[in-house]
């Protein structure tokens, strides 16, 4: 069976949107194994069937330094893991996680984009990326 990899920007939308997904795989004998930026939902995700594991991610911030440490973050979890499938979800979890797949050498990537981004949505002030 395939080993596969979720990537999330908030590891509470794994169970909530997620999970029956998730339950579904490993009822197939999938290894599964969810990925997101909180501590506390391994209990969660291992009751439908994954593991979780922490990753380095801030959904909200525009630090190209920050996202550099998620990029390579993935990497050396997906190097390690060796998954056969990456599935990944929201903006960042999307471009880094593709990108991380493509340098670790994973044959297959979905991505689906969900919302605008935060970005997009911030109305206290309008900042570069919005007025471009």
């Amino acid at each position: 069976m395939a080993k596969i990899l979720l990537v999330s920007h908030y590891a509470r939308s794994l169970i909530n949107f997620r999970g029956e997904m998730i339950k579904a795989f490993a009822e197939l004998g999938h290894e599964v194994t969810a990925l997101g930026p909180e501590k506390g939902f391994a209990g969660e995700l291992k009751k439908l069937g994954a593991d979780y594991r922490e990753i380095p991610l801030d959904r909200t911030g525009l630090n190209p330094l920050k996202d550099m440490v998620t990029f390579f973050a993935l990497v050396r979890i997906m190097r390690k893991l060796k998954p056969d499938i990456v599935f990944s979800y929201a903006i960042k979890p999307v471009i880094y996680g593709s990108l991380a797949a493509l340098v670790a050498g994973v044959p297959w990537v979905y991505s689906m984009i969900t919302g605008l981004g935060f970005v997009f949505v911030e109305k206290e002030r309008k900042n570069f990326l919005q007025r471009f």
